[in-house]
This record gives C-alpha cells, sequence and structure tokens, in this order.
C-alpha cells in the first residue's frame, strides 16, 4: 500500500500525527528527534553533525521520508547564518537527493521551484560556500534531471504511466517546457560559478564532471 502523508520537517515539534506503513516508524521518530535538535544547537560544530547524521540516515529512509522532510530541512539549513553550515547543507542536498528513485508527479518541480531558487543567493555567499556549490553543482543538475525524467514515466501509485497519445503529446510538451526552466536555472548558477572573482571556484567547477554537465545541456 502507499505511504500515508506525513507533517512537513517545519512543521512544530511533536510526535507526527501518522506514520509510513511498512517497518520505517522508527525511522520518522529519529528523523524528527534529529532536526529539532539541529535546529536548537546552538554551535555551527553541532550543525555541521547533525546533517552529517541525517546523510546517513537518507541511505535507510523511504523516498517519502526523503522528500518531505530531509530534503525541506536540509534546504532550510541553506539559509543558515554559519557559511560551514551552508556549505555541508548542499553537500547534504546532493548525496541525498541522488539516492531518490521514485518520486510522485506532484513532486517533479522540487529542484526548480524549491531547491534551485535557495541555491542562488549562495553564488554571492562566503567561498567555502561558492567552492561546495561549485563541487556539487553537476550532481545536482544531473539528479534534477533525472527526477524530471522519472516524474514523466510513473504514475503515483509507482507504476508505469500508460498514456493515450493524445496523454502522451501532452506529457511530452510539458516534459520539454519543464526541462527548459530546469536547464536556464542551472545555466544561471553555472555562469555565476564561472565567473566567480576567485579563480578556486572556477577551477573546482571544471575539476568536477565538467563533461557531465556538458552532457546535461
Amino acid at each position: 500500500s502507499s505511504p500515508q502523508k506525513l507533517p512537513s520537517a517545519g512543521s512544530s515539534g511533536g510526535a507526527p500525527s501518522s506514520v509510513y506503513i511498512g517497518g520505517k516508524e522508527c525511522l520518522v521518530i529519529i528523523t524528527s528527534i534529529l532536526t529539532s535538535s539541529i535546529r536548537h544547537c546552538s554551535t555551527f560544530h553541532g550543525k555541521l553533525t547533525g546533517l552529517d547524521l541525517l546523510t546517513v540516515l537518507a541511505r535507510h529512509s523511504s523516498d517519502a521520508i526523503v522528500l518531505e522532510r530531509l530534503v525541506p530541512f536540509m534546504t532550510h539549513m541553506l539559509t543558515d547564518e554559519s557559511p560551514q553550515v551552508q556549505a555541508t547543507a548542499i553537500r547534504a542536498l546532493a548525496i541525498t537527493t541522488k539516492q531518490i528513485k521514485e518520486v510522485p508527479r506532484s513532486d517533479t518541480n522540487v529542484f526548480p521551484e524549491y531547491i534551485l531558487p535557495a541555491l542562488h543567493p549562495l553564488t554571492s555567499s562566503d567561498l567555502i560556500v561558492r567552492v561546495s556549490l561549485a563541487e556539487n553543482i553537476v550532481t545536482i543538475a544531473k539528479t534534477a534531471q533525472r527526477i524530471l525524467e522519472l516524474t514523466q514515466i510513473i504514475d503515483d501509485d509507482g507504476t508505469l504511466a500508460q498514456h493515450t497519445k493524445q496523454a502522451a503529446l501532452h506529457y511530452q510538451g510539458s516534459f520539454d517546457a519543464e526541462r527548459l526552466v530546469l536547464h536556464d536555472m542551472i545555466q544561471k548558477l553555472v555562469v555565476a560559478l564561472l565567473c566567480d572573482p576567485v579563480n578556486t571556484v572556477k577551477r573546482t567547477l571544471l575539476e568536477n564532471d565538467i563533461a557531465g554537465l556538458c552532457v546535461f545541456f
């Protein structure tokens, strides 16, 4: 059966009103405790450790938990006042989203509407943040495109989509439009990194799977 919906990661404290069926209940509880602890952590060292733990936890969590709880929280941490936390949150997002295998069509735009807009302001952040973005932008771009492609062939119930010819043309048109939006947003990030005044940022971008970025475009 499909998983029940959970409150988002940004919701107020307390035990979740519903849990996932299928042995994932303990991971939901651990995730809630860990994200709450990170939110109330007063040192950036503690937040870094917490983000590393969430990255490990994501390997054992369902895609639903990752999309509804971990990704929103990691994206929120991009706004932390500590550059070290921002840099670690970028890496955590890249690693965590790369592991996603199933995405409901309702989450098709998780990258262009949620993650990528949160990344763009970081192109003018501290050097450590810009270097982290340069290290992970290719992974993020490839994952965003893979998820977009995945949502075109998988229905919300996790089965292969079966469409009429007319519906197939509609989805193809929608896919092309969404892909153009995605490419435009990634391009703006890449251009900002390539125009960075510090050579370290540009060198980092070129040394981290630049061929994969060419394939993406």
